[in-house]
């Protein structure tokens, strides 16, 4: 390339990097801010105004200042303001679970769902439901009809609702709002529903509440067939995958993950394994798949002769029609928008620069998805792209020596399958390390073995997506010919699904690592990027030897992530003991730190939903990486269900529990606490048993069992909860448990010592009983803790009035997560990332 040209490339890739970092940074200032997008747009407006009267660096500065000000209020019109017409709108105001009578059309195919039934529960027939989503068009109110606007995921118990996409129907069913995230670590899955145009849930107790009607419009007509078409379309698909993989479960629930980017519910353990070595990116539909897609249609067009532009068109429309077929996914969308974008401006014909063509592709990803920016997937797809475009022939020839220019090396099949894979182990390399920090930051998993498994793996899901495309290319047209190649697609997914789950066993093949701050991701993967780009080069751009200041940037980011992970778990200085209580429904799951030491206090009920536990990720969340103490107060499901998610996602070593526990394992061996302690057997975790007196300490406080004492005759599983009082040198922690009327009857002689405690857990999630109320009013709190679901909550509330007026009062039901520290000086701290204020 010549100077001039290099110089051109080199000032488009600027321009584009640096407007690709204004949207970047005009969305995440709305994010954070929420304020109304007319403030956006007279800041861009004023900007832009300024911009006209100024030249250089400064009109530089005001366009992109303008930038940053139109993407902030795109950001905020497209993701945090609600539509006018939006149904949600109507119910705006009522409490959740109004009822509504809605219109629309069906959208999507009908799926049955199975609850999560927990390892340590005795095997019961789950709850199942139907699910699928309804495109709204109107909604009857008391005014009447009343257009409206915004998708629906309905979900219907009681049978199968008897719907195919393209039926238009009228339905009526309690309304959920899509709610903010409860606990620390959630995705924002309120943002991400208004993104994708989702209003909120639509709960139906019966099919008989769901009535079909003709679409009232020519359009809607047309709508209706369409979806039709395309359901039928997606059926055969999803019956074409099943012919294809042989009818196994695990072959078809593989094969569909690859396919079709859908994942079956009993699929999380393959998936779990694939994440953990690396590999989660083989099973969502991304840029790989189609770039293999793209390679299979170019090399079967070219088999037939020189097609020139018309090549890429061709590759681009069967890629539109996969892309149709697919049920829609944030993946699927993106990879699929990259390829189109990129065959386009091959069939124009014209020079361009593919880097910085990525990066304007990118741009406009995110004025479609806004909120894929905080998307792992997204920022891996287009990132590593970005990398291997413009550093991965460099690279290379770094790694493995440049050749000559000029010189003639006789080429031989060996010669040629040795430097596809240099090539491949290249980037390989430069993909996960450059990927390190965004996955410690997401997931908190490093997989030492990424590249091993990557080069083992890859070739076979590549054959098999060969296979496979051919066979639902065919199967759609004539579905019995999906199963020609059946034999051969199960013997590689078993072949890959074999070799992951060898790596997966061995030791040290994944490393889960502490929490690391977004400021830390971003330095480090700048400084990787950089080191793979300058390194090893004696001079940098202008003639600056780089590398001492490279060494010097890696060792700064290595000493910021040990300065980070020294502090954890720790509460914040002067705060002798903190308690975080996570939102789990009507169950109890409390994090206490003290001192440097962490203590789970009851594990909650099961937990499900992304490759971490919610429990888990709430801790990490929160800071809390390793908590080697579990305690559990009585053996009742909503308290110690999420134990082995627990267990194994916190590196449990010692578990503490009531005597209550032994004995339910004794008088029901199949039952859920027999069930727990066979597992804590089998995981080698220590058991403790607790009783009344027993004390020790945690960090800068003591812990004190209250109650029960040993052989406490009381019938109830609930009188039998723990009872713990963590004093520190000026302030006490009560929590309580499910106790009832026998247990607190006993703690009455200890009144005197426990009246004005600073915090307390309420008993038994805030039941509602004459001696509970009595006694937490006695106890004075300043802070009172009640572990609830928001029915409960609400409902419970009016018999708490007064214990509510005096203290600050966190109920997880109506404020999600909270938390409440003790200080040093004595003082007591409280809050809640909840819409209310305290």
């Amino acid at each position: 390339m010549e100077p001039g040209a290099h110089n051109s490339v080199a000032l488009a890739r600027g321009r584009a990097a640096v407007a690709c970092a204004c949207v970047a940074t005009g969305f995440a200032l709305a994010r954070a801010w929420e304020g109304p997008a007319w403030h956006w747009w007279a800041l861009a407006s004023g900007s832009l105004v300024l911009a006209t009267f100024t030249r250089g660096r400064a009109c530089m500065v005001l366009l992109s200042l303008a930038l940053a000000g139109l993407s902030g209020g795109w950001f905020t019109a497209r993701v945090l303001t609600i539509p006018d017409r939006d149904v949600s709108r109507l119910l705006a105001g009522s409490p959740p679970g109004a009822l509504l009578t809605v219109e629309g059309l069906v959208v999507s195919g009908v799926r049955e769902r199975h609850a999560p039934a927990s390892p340590l529960a005795i095997p019961a027939r789950a709850a199942t439901s139907w699910t699928f989503e309804l495109r709204t068009s109107r909604a009857m109110t008391d005014a009447g009809p009343t257009p409206v606007r915004g998708a629906l995921r309905v979900s219907v118990t009681g049978g199968d609702p008897g719907v195919r996409p393209g039926d238009t129907v009228r339905l009526t069913g309690r309304f959920l709002p899509i709610a903010p995230p409860d606990n620390p670590g959630e995705a924002p899955s309120h943002l991400l529903a208004r993104q994708d145009g989702v209003s909120g849930r639509l709960q139906l107790s019966d099919p008989s509440l769901i009535t079909p009607i003709a679409a009232d419009s020519v359009a809607a007509r047309a709508r209706a067939n369409l979806t039709r078409v395309l359901g039928l379309l997606r059926a055969r698909a999803a019956e074409v995958v099943r012919l294809a993989s042989g009818g196994d479960p695990e072959d078809r629930a593989l094969l569909a993950a690859l396919l079709l980017g859908e994942y079956e519910p009993d699929a999380s353990t393959l998936r779990a394994a694939w994440a953990r070595q690396g590999l989660a990116h083989l099973l969502s539909i991304s840029g790989f798949h189609l770039a293999v897609m793209a390679w299979l249609l170019l090399a079967t067009i070219r088999f037939t002769g020189d097609w020139g532009r018309i090549e890429p068109l061709l590759v681009s429309v069967i890629v539109l029609a996969y892309w149709l077929l697919v049920p829609a996914s944030a993946p699927l969308s993106r990879s699929a928008a990259m390829v189109l974008a990129l065959l386009l401006a091959e069939a124009l014909g014209r020079r361009y620069d593919r880097v910085t063509l990525l990066l304007w592709i990118a741009i406009v990803l995110l004025a479609w998805r806004p909120m894929d920016l905080w998307s792992l997937g997204f920022q891996l797809s287009v990132g590593l792209t970005g990398v291997l475009l413009w550093l991965g022939e460099a690279f290379n020839e770094r790694l493995w020596g440049r050749r000559l220019r000029g010189t003639v090396r006789r080429s031989t099949l060996a010669s040629a399958v040795a430097a596809r894979l240099r090539q491949a182990v290249s980037a390989s390399l430069l993909c996960w390390c450059v990927s390190l920090p965004a996955i410690m930051y997401h997931v908190g998993i490093v997989s030492p073995l990424g590249i091993l498994a990557t080069l083992l793996i890859t070739p076979l899901i590549t054959l098999v997506l060969w296979l496979a495309y051919a066979s639902l290319a065919a199967g759609v047209i004539f579905t019995p010919a999906a199963s020609l190649a059946s034999s051969v697609i199960a013997w590689l997914l078993r072949a890959a699904d074999r070799c992951v789950s060898g790596l997966d066993a061995l030791p040290l093949s994944s490393l889960d690592t502490p929490p690391v701050s977004g400021w830390w991701t971003l330095a480090a993967t700048l400084t990787l990027v950089i080191l793979a780009r300058y390194g090893a080069t004696p001079r940098g751009p202008r003639g600056v030897r780089p590398l001492p200041r490279l060494a010097l940037a890696a060792v700064l980011a290595g000493a910021w992530l040990v300065f980070q992970w020294a502090r954890l778990p720790g509460p914040a200085r002067g705060v002798d003991l903190r308690i975080d209580t996570l939102a789990v429904g009507d169950g109890t799951c409390h994090l206490l730190r003290s001192g440097g030491q962490a203590m789970l206090w009851d594990a909650g009920p099961m937990g499900t939903g992304g490759l971490r536990p919610h429990v888990v990720r709430a801790a990490r969340a929160l800071g809390a990486h390793h908590v080697p103490t579990l305690v559990l107060s009585h053996p009742d499901s909503d308290h110690f269900a999420g134990l082995v998610e627990a267990v194994d996602g916190l590196d449990v070593k010692l578990v503490l529990l009531a005597d209550r526990f032994l004995v339910d394992a004794r008088e029901r061996p199949r039952g859920g606490a027999a069930r727990s302690l066979s597992f804590l057997a089998e995981r080698g975790v220590k058991v403790r048993v607790l009783t009344a007196g027993d004390t020790w300490r945690f960090g800068a406080a003591s812990v004190t069992i209250l109650s029960p004492a040993s052989g406490a005759p009381w019938p109830g599983d609930n009188d039998h909860s723990l009872v713990a009082l963590l004093a520190t040198r000026r302030a006490k922690l009560l929590l309580t448990g499910d106790i009832a009327d026998h247990a607190i009857a006993s703690l009455e002689h200890l009144a005197p010592s426990l009246e004005g405690v600073d915090i307390l857990e309420l008993p038994h999630h805030g039941s509602v009983r004459a001696p509970a109320a009595d006694w937490a009013r006695r106890l004075s709190p300043r802070v009172v803790i009640q572990s609830a679901g928001p029915a409960r909550a609400r409902d419970s509330a009016p018999a708490w009035r007064t214990l509510r007026e005096r203290a600050v009062w966190l109920s997880t039901g109506e404020r999600g997560a909270c938390w409440a520290e003790l200080r040093s000086d004595g003082t007591v701290r409280a809050g809640s990332p909840g819409p209310a204020p305290l």
